[in-house]
């Protein structure tokens, strides 16, 4: 039985996630509770409240009858919500020690679930792909060589696409594109092959970004839900 509260769910098994949601739990001086994403107990809650929920940074709030889900943006609303203007800055703080732009946007997440090789096969000139939640990339360009470094991931490009990957680089989590609207020096079919190496490397997602909030009353032991928000 989950005890009442808002808990900030994370990826036990990533080392830094764990040492990041520890020190953001300390910092909420008592507003929030830690678990893991991969507790059992919360599973239930979670497929209750989103039948569909992905495996990433939640908060979620339990008050015995009723629990909410929020992720994304929500998340990052939420909890400034429930910091406060003070506490919400500290978190921050100690966020962009680990290369966390913004508390809520891929705060504590894992590495990208790695794309099915169907799916990326599928992916062509007209395919809508999105920069990944929290992922900030840097570019470490020199005449031989171009690597794109995120938190989690690094790899290492011809440096004959700069223009390309600077140009996505600059776009906005929420603005969906293609490859046939890459600018750059490409032709259509190597502007496919690198996005679709960006979605392999987990620099860009086929799905595009949903905060939501969910409200679920719940019956017994988090079972059926019985009434959605």
């Amino acid at each position: 039985m989950i005890e009442p509260g808002t808990y900030l769910l994370y990826n036990a098994g990533c080392a830094s996630c764990t040492s990041l949601a520890e020190q953001v739990i300390a910092a909420s001086n008592g507003s929030l509770k830690m678990a893991s994403l991969r507790a059992p107990e919360f599973n239930r809650v979670l497929r209750a409240v989103r039948p569909l929920w992905r495996f990433e940074p939640t908060l979620l709030t339990v008050d015995g009858r009723t629990a909410q889900v929020a992720t994304g943006f929500l998340m990052r609303f939420r909890l400034l919500w429930l910091l406060g203007p003070r506490r919400a800055i500290r978190v921050a703080r100690i966020a962009s020690r680990f290369d966390v732009p913004v508390i809520g946007m891929g705060t504590l997440s894992t590495y990208p679930a790695r794309i099915a090789e169907e799916q990326l096969r599928k992916v062509g000139s007209g395919t809508r792909v999105w920069v990944r939640l929290g992922r900030r990339w840097k570019i470490n360009a020199t005449p031989k060589t171009l690597v794109l470094r995120s938190r989690l991931k690094k790899i290492k490009l011809a440096p004959q696409v700069i223009e390309e990957i600077r140009y996505m680089a600059s776009l906005d989590e929420n603005q969906g594109f293609a490859a046939s609207a890459i600018p750059g020096t490409l032709d259509e079919s190597r502007r496919v092959r690198l996005v679709r190496v960006l979605l392999q490397a987990g620099f860009l997602t086929l799905t595009p970004p949903r905060p939501r909030i969910f409200a679920t009353r719940l019956r017994g032991r988090y079972g059926t839900p019985a009434v959605r928000h």
